[in-house]
């Protein structure tokens, strides 16, 4: 059998792209946005949100909603933009059209 070499180069890169700028982002900022992205609309509360990037901690990080903020304002400025609105006392909801923001891989 013939030795077949294989890449998969869009596997391990974590992007995402803001009105055609393509920015990269860390992995837990990556899942945070692309989260929000699929439930563009809803406001996802910080609870839901941990559970779903922490799913193996019990609530997630003791610093959870302190982490969030982090991870908002990491991708704000990496985004050059600020689409990511927080609900006061709710969560956090996607504020960007459909067809200005991307994430391009996971």
């Amino acid at each position: 059998m013939a030795q077949v070499r294989m890449s998969f180069p869009q596997l391990l890169r974590r992007a995402a792209s803001c009105d055609g700028k393509e920015f990269s982002l860390p992995y837990r900022e990556h899942a945070l946005l692309t989260l929000l992205l699929l439930n563009r609309g809803k406001i996802l509360s910080r609870d839901e949100i941990i559970s779903r990037l922490w799913p193996c901690a019990d609530g997630g990080p003791a610093s959870g909603a302190n982490r969030i903020t982090q991870m908002v304002n990491i991708i704000h400025a990496r985004s050059g933009a600020e689409f990511i609105e927080v609900c006061p006392g709710r969560g956090l909801l996607i504020d960007a059209p459909s067809s200005g923001l991307r994430a391009v891989a996971a």
